[in-house]
């Protein structure tokens, strides 16, 4: 069962340090999800009918109990979000999917006008925003003078036209692009492999100024293999007092139906 699927993930990570998982791609039918593992961490998604694109977050049980976490919002079958405050810290961790080629400009913008509506409220409730998933987008540095800097120079370029409309929503927003600012051996920046055995950068974790200053990493790994054309992207970056947090965006495997 899909239930199932995310109990062989859980397994994959069980003797790895984590915190977060950002799912892309589940494949469930559940519009809104909120339930516990057998170990006690929790999953939160939103999925379709249709069992198609569907987005997802597993936190870890740690942050269940207390006052860590605090709501989930499922956005819709491509967004969800939950709000957490850790070390005095409030954050918005945002998973995203956003549309690939085949689909209309139409619905790329429809993404970014539900990203963007989350990411004014974090800032009006002073949250520290998190968007991350697969942006199915190509970034490559940005030179013009004068313009902030979201993304970094560790890219594969070419730069698609999708890729320069996330550039301009991170820059706006003041968001940086966290996987492309560390200096890695290509397959650590390589986040999706065609059929065809094409090397693309299409996944990226986006910080808030606050998060990307304690920020120590971040890069794909094949820590967590499910068989996706993905790679899962890891995020590592330390809050007060010493505390090390470490995220995982990654895409499920559709054979699970997740």
């Amino acid at each position: 069962s899909s239930d199932d699927a995310v109990q062989v993930l859980l397994e994959e990570t069980r003797n790895m340090s984590w915190d977060m998982i950002m799912l892309t791609e589940t494949w469930r039918c559940e519009t809104e999800e909120l339930w516990d593992t057998e170990d006690g961490h929790r999953f939160m998604g939103a999925g379709s009918a249709s069992r198609r694109r569907g987005v997802a977050i597993v936190l870890d049980r740690r942050w269940v109990t207390g006052k860590s976490f605090e709501k989930i919002v499922p956005v819709s079958e491509r967004i969800c979000f939950a709000d957490l405050v850790i070390c005095k810290l409030r954050i918005r961790a945002t998973c995203c999917y956003l549309p690939d080629s085949t689909y209309g400009d139409a619905s790329v913008k429809e993404v970014y006008t539900g990203l963007s509506g989350r990411h004014a409220e974090a800032c009006k409730e002073k949250r520290q925003m998190l968007p991350a998933g697969d942006f199915n987008a190509e970034v490559e540095p940005d030179r013009e003078k004068g313009r902030r800097y979201a993304v970094g120079n560790y890219t594969l370029r070419p730069q698609n036209a999708r890729g320069r409309w996330l550039k301009d929503w991170a820059g706006s927003r003041r968001l940086t692009i966290a996987n492309t600012h560390f200096k890695k051996r290509k397959k650590k920046l390589v986040t999706h492999i065609g059929t065809s055995g094409s090397e693309r950068q299409i996944d990226f974790f986006l910080l808030s100024a606050l998060l990307w200053k304690r920020t120590q990493d971040c890069e794909s790994t094949s820590q967590i293999d499910l068989g996706s054309d993905h790679r899962a992207l890891r995020l590592t970056f330390l809050l007060k007092g010493g505390f090390r947090m470490k995220r995982f965006q990654t895409q499920s495997k559709p054979e699970l139906e997740w």
